[in-house]
């Protein structure tokens, strides 16, 4: 590569092409070698050592993982569990319970009509309800319950090499202009002299 690489904005880190591109050939790949990834970004295995280390220095990288098949270990059904909480106890406790719950995958607090959302892997349906009765229905705060399966999981190929592509698509911290043009007639603040 020559020149000066351009510069991608990515949350508050501006990474260049370079690092950019790392990145996405990590996502789609954790296990290429640093030689491989040397040759694909034009730059030694060294350097591309030091740049991995300086992107996980600044918890960029958080961590390189294995993907499971999970239907190959038995647990092929996921289920997402919506939780309503009964907003007297702290959601943390709710959240902390939950995390002790073997078959519970994932937690995320949420916006909407429920405040936690729970990834969980089971083997079955027998294996579903027993979670659900024996330990999420009885964790104190949780007012309503709402189960459902996915049927299929589709990844979308391009996610983390799309958001990392320098170019219109990359993403900035600059918020996109205001629409002028869509706001009623007559609602458009004034301009300050």
């Amino acid at each position: 590569m020559s020149g000066v690489a351009s510069e991608a904005s990515v949350g508050p880190w501006s990474l260049d092409a370079v690092d950019a591109q790392l990145l996405a050939l990590l996502a789609a790949d954790a296990r290429t070698s640093l030689r491989n990834l040397g040759a694909a970004v034009g730059l030694s295995g060294p350097s591309v050592a030091d740049r991995i280390a300086r992107l996980t220095e600044r918890g960029v990288i958080r961590g390189f993982t294995v993907d499971f098949d999970w239907a190959c270990l038995g647990l092929p059904t996921l289920a997402h569990i919506a939780l309503l909480t009964d907003k007297t106890s702290h959601i943390e406790q709710v959240v902390d319970e939950l995390s002790n719950i073997d078959r519970v995958e994932e937690i995320s607090i949420v916006t909407g009509a429920t405040d936690l959302l729970v990834r969980a892997r089971v083997a079955d349906l027998t294996e579903l309800r027993q979670l659900l009765v024996e330990h999420i229905w009885p964790i104190a705060g949780i007012q309503r319950v709402e189960t459902t399966l996915a049927v299929q999981t589709v990844r979308a190929p391009r996610f983390a090499s799309g958001l990392l592509e320098p170019g219109p698509a990359t993403r900035t911290t600059q918020p996109p202009a205001p629409n002028i043009s869509a706001v009623p007639t007559g609602l458009v603040p004034e301009a300050t002299p």
